[in-house]
């Protein structure tokens, strides 16, 4: 898989959480709303990111250090974020409990998602 294919699956994953988060709020609380609760989601998402996080760092490998990409960083993050909630499960849903409660937040994080998308879909296009 290449670097732009990555790219561009991710820009595309991105902007549709975001416009989606934009056209239908209340689907994503309840998606929220539903991963706080149900611990068997929130362990089998945690799973699959660390699974995400573990491939795109592993395949992805940059001849040198200092050419550490964007996919590498979303790598780390995936990698990162999976690790978390499999061991510290409690305190990191209580924040998204919190996250998924305020409305300014919440579309804060929106807003922040589809941003990422564009500029993945730039640097996408970009590479083609």
């Amino acid at each position: 898989m290449t670097d732009a294919l990555i790219i561009q699956i991710l820009s595309m994953m991105f902007c549709a959480m975001g416009l989606g988060i934009f056209v239908n709020p209340r689907f994503y609380k309840k998606i929220m709303e539903d991963f706080v609760e149900n611990e068997s989601i929130s362990f089998l998402t945690s799973l699959a990111s660390f699974t995400i996080g573990f491939l795109l760092i592993s395949l992805r490998r940059a001849p040198y250090p200092e050419h550490v990409s964007i996919i590498t960083i979303m790598g780390w993050i995936a990698l990162l974020k999976g690790l978390l909630m499999i061991t510290l499960p409690k305190p990191l849903l209580k924040i998204v409990k919190i996250f998924a409660k305020k409305q300014g937040i919440f579309m804060f994080c929106g807003t922040i998602l589809l941003l990422i998308g564009i500029v993945f879909m730039y640097m996408g296009v970009k590479m083609l």
